[in-house]
């Protein structure tokens, strides 16, 4: 059905898919490597992250807790300011 010189051409063009396809392989183990290092970096970046999240969380919860507190005493000197200014003391 083929000839000889046919069979040679077809096997030429094979070559070069078969050459055309290593380089793609290729290419694209490069930029899996790389795209690695990136999900690596960011999964480093999202760690760092995540302990500063919850440093910031316990210093803004104790923050809150003393606003809270200040905030109790702040009332408790207004009511004795009223006490004073109306003449009367509250107890």
């Amino acid at each position: 059905m083929f000839g000889e010189e046919d069979g040679k051409v077809v096997l030429a063009e094979h070559g070069r898919w078969i050459a055309s396809l290593r380089d793609d392989a290729r290419v694209l183990e490069q930029r899996l490597r790389g795209l690695e290092r990136r999900v690596a970096t960011l999964e480093a970046n999202l760690a760092e992250l995540t302990k500063l999240y919850g440093k910031l969380d316990l210093a803004l919860g104790a923050l809150s807790d003393e606003l809270a507190r200040l905030g109790s005493r702040v009332d408790a000197l207004i009511g004795l300011y009223r006490g004073v200014k109306s003449g009367r003391r509250r107890g």
